[in-house]
């Protein structure tokens, strides 16, 4: 009985000790969390915006009576923006737009390119919409996982990358549905780009706040 109760009192403090190792890493964890919060609220932003530019603009084109090629080249034009994707990670490393700057920057060229449909008539101007909302769609995701591996330590990526596909995976479901609600408008198609452009415009100031140090460098939380 003795023995039974010497070697209970020599587990206790190491019992005591790894419950509070455990808790001060879930508050270190937590701390890593919230302070992506700017990237979080962007990237929901972010999927709940280019879903509705990429339904309403297709079907802009085909409201306008434009022809099956004219749809199939401002496809192709979306596409081939992607190419540009490589020198968005150069540029994303370089020291101006390292931290909140880099994402804010492609949240920003994507309004812009929603906006431009709004801007001017034609198939031109969504063209050169479909080029620079293409060229800035991978580098949005490349410039948010640079943010969480900046900001957290190695052993809470999983989490921070779980909380940021959960906040594009909210935002993309809504999406959907908010789309499908405009649809049923008399003025359904400029009206869809429209709250594309009104959602992803305060992605960028959002991600702004994405607080590095002074020097320039992100702060990794451990």
């Amino acid at each position: 009985m003795e023995r039974d109760r010497g070697r209970a009192d020599l587990t206790a403090p190491a019992g005591r000790a790894a419950g509070e190792g455990g808790a001060r890493r879930g508050a270190r964890r937590g701390a890593g969390l919230r302070a992506l919060a700017p990237t979080f609220a962007s990237y929901f932003l972010f999927g709940l915006g280019y879903v509705s530019y990429m339904t309403f603009a297709v079907a802009l084109l085909r409201d306008e009576r434009e022809s099956g090629r004219t749809i199939a080249l401002f496809r192709a034009i979306l596409g081939s923006g992607s190419l540009l994707t490589p020198a968005w990670g150069r540029a994303l490393g370089s020291r101006p737009l390292r931290g909140g700057r880099g994402f804010a920057a492609t949240l920003a060229v994507l309004t812009l390119a929603s906006s431009l449909p709004l801007a001017s008539a034609g198939p031109a101007a969504l063209y050169l919409s479909a080029f620079l909302f293409g060229s800035a769609l991978m580098a949005v995701t490349t410039a948010a996982a640079a943010l969480v591996r900046g900001r957290t330590a190695a052993a809470h990526w999983t989490s921070a990358f779980g909380a940021l596909t959960v906040s594009f995976g909210v935002g993309q479901t809504i999406g959907p549905l908010a789309t499908g609600l405009l649809s049923d408008t008399p003025a359904r198609l400029h009206l869809g780009l429209l709250a594309s452009t009104l959602v992803l415009a305060p992605s960028a100031p959002i991600a702004l706040a994405q607080r590095t140090r002074p020097d320039g460098r992100r702060r990794c939380v451990r």
